[in-house]
């Protein structure tokens, strides 16, 4: 277990750094920031509380071992897909600025579907623009907040 550990603390480290560095933003503690610095101060809790759960159950998980089979998380491919959400979640970051807000994230959720093994194509296609639709209309269209728009800016 202790490749999920690692994620987990690695997990809880963004999370707060994230949070840290936003804190140095001017007007960071005022509408919008407000509302993505507590879902990373939730988010960091929610890693923290199963790392703890983690380390309470391993005398029990280390008891239960013997006759079950392995488990699949320190496997090359579980690590393989943790990297690659890594590395793909840092790409989105970084162009969703240029690319704009919308193509990025359905690009994103799309290739993160196939990343962690999804292969059915009505769920591979069908998720991304449901949800890239859904934040348009919640953020964009009824809180009226301003998103990078890239190339959409015109059409939009």
């Amino acid at each position: 277990m202790p490749v999920r550990r690692i994620n987990l603390t690695l997990l809880i480290l963004a999370s707060f750094g994230m949070l840290a560095w936003s804190l140095t933003r001017p007007g960071s503690l005022h509408y919008p920031l407000a509302y993505p610095q507590t879902l990373l101060l939730l988010i960091g809790g929610l890693f923290a509380t199963l790392l703890v759960q983690d380390l309470r159950a391993a005398p029990q998980r280390q008891a239960l071992r013997t006759g079950l089979p392995a488990e699949n998380n320190g496997s090359p491919v579980a690590l393989a897909r943790f990297f690659a959400t890594v590395a793909l979640t840092l790409v989105y970051v970084l162009v969703w600025d240029s690319l704009g807000y919308f193509p990025s994230t359905l690009l994103f959720i799309l290739a993160l579907l196939l990343i962690l093994g999804e292969r059915r194509w009505p769920v591979v296609v069908g998720i991304p623009v449901v949800l890239t639709v859904l934040i348009y209309l919640v953020f964009y269209r009824f809180l009226l907040l301003p998103l990078p728009m890239g190339p959409l800016q015109d059409i939009l």
